[in-house]
């Protein structure tokens, strides 16, 4: 990532990856990994957020 928008850009489109995931799931269905998958995908978006406030 070599610029600010270029930072947020992706930031926006792991968001939106996010969204795709938990509307996808059937709540009747989950099961740990899933939620599992969702912690992480939540960590990383985290994680990138807190290293693009810091550049």
């Amino acid at each position: 990532m070599s610029n600010p928008d270029t930072r947020l850009l992706t930031l926006q489109e792991r968001f939106q990856q996010f969204l795709q995931t938990l509307e996808t799931l059937d709540p009747e269905k989950v099961d740990v990994d899933d939620i599992d998958r969702l912690i992480q995908m939540i960590e990383e978006l985290d994680e990138r957020c807190r290293l693009a406030k810091k550049e």
